[in-house]
């Protein structure tokens, strides 16, 4: 201890603050007596207060009272056991990267689809000899959206500007009636239709494509169609969905296929994806021949 300094310290949590005191007090050399006085109510703990005299000298310390007043010449001081905050320290390095978590749930996708219906009239037909019949009908299209992907499906190259592309599926369902054209060349064996037919017919077909827009909509389909307007057999039916000055690329039609029925003359004929457009063995021809008893 500090000789000739008399301590009164009431609560130890001020300790580290009264010893700091005491040793400023001690190494100007001069010894102290600390005389009691009478203490005030409790504060908080961290506050240790005290009575100067003059020229600095120490005189009474208290850790968690405040006295109720100093002797005559003395001043009542006070300091904080803690200090004010220190500036903040630099950012300290990082640290190692900790273990990979579980795999969360399987996230959910709804793809987006897009519904049109067109009602076409007096379309061209065409067989492998030509046109043959015209035909009405009404066509039920879609388009999904299944995602963006690689602007190279889309033709996308580092130059051309084109920054996005998305990838579809599509149907189109025809059903309708149609009209032979007299001395026209019959779909399959082309030889010359006899007399006017009428039948009907229904076919689908599956796309897969990829486009620049994001944006199919019904309003760019039109409610209404007749001949040169669309042609129902190629790809340009689900591209009919896009804003002008849409890129495409993909495959195209993935399948398809039309029957047609002429109840009249029992024909029938049928033009698909997987019997060569209609000219193999077994598709059927529509000519105009009475075929019920056969």
């Amino acid at each position: 201890m500090l000789k000739g300094i008399s301590w009164r310290v009431r609560r130890p949590v001020a300790l580290t603050a009264v010893i700091a005191a005491g040793v400023v007090a001690a190494s100007a050399g001069t010894a102290y007596a600390v005389t009691a006085v009478a203490s005030g109510p409790a504060q908080p703990s961290g506050t240790v207060y005290a009575c100067v005299a003059a020229g600095g000298k120490l005189a009474t310390l208290e850790t968690g009272n405040v006295p109720y007043a100093c002797p005559k010449g003395q001043t009542r001081w006070k300091w904080a056991v803690t200090g004010p905050a220190g500036a903040k320290g630099a950012t300290g390095a990082k640290g190692a990267t900790g273990p990979q978590g579980p795999a969360g749930p399987p996230g959910t996708y709804t793809p987006e689809t897009v519904t049109a219906v067109t009602s076409a009239s007096n379309i061209s037909m065409f067989g492998n000899h030509g046109t043959w019949a015209d035909a009405d009908f009404t066509a039920t299209g879609t388009v999904t959206k299944h995602g963006a992907v690689s602007t190279e499906h889309c033709g996308g190259t580092p130059t051309n500007g084109i920054s996005s592309c998305y990838f579809y599926t599509g149907t189109v369902s025809l059903t309708g009636s149609f009209q032979t054209t007299s001395g026209a060349n019959s779909p399959n064996a082309g030889t010359p239709i006899n007399a006017t037919v009428d039948g009907t017919l229904s076919g689908s077909s599956d796309f897969q494509f990829y486009a620049t827009s994001n944006d199919p909509s019904a309003s760019n389909v039109p409610p209404t169609i007749t001949d040169g307007d669309l042609n129902p057999a190629t790809f340009v039916w689900p591209q009919a969905f896009f804003p002008a000055g849409t890129n495409f690329g993909g495959e195209g039609p993935l399948d398809w296929g039309i029957t047609y029925n002429a109840p009249a003359t029992c024909e029938s004929w049928v033009d698909a994806y997987n019997n060569t457009n209609g000219t193999i063995d077994g598709p059927g021809d529509i000519a105009g021949v009475n075929a019920c008893g056969s």
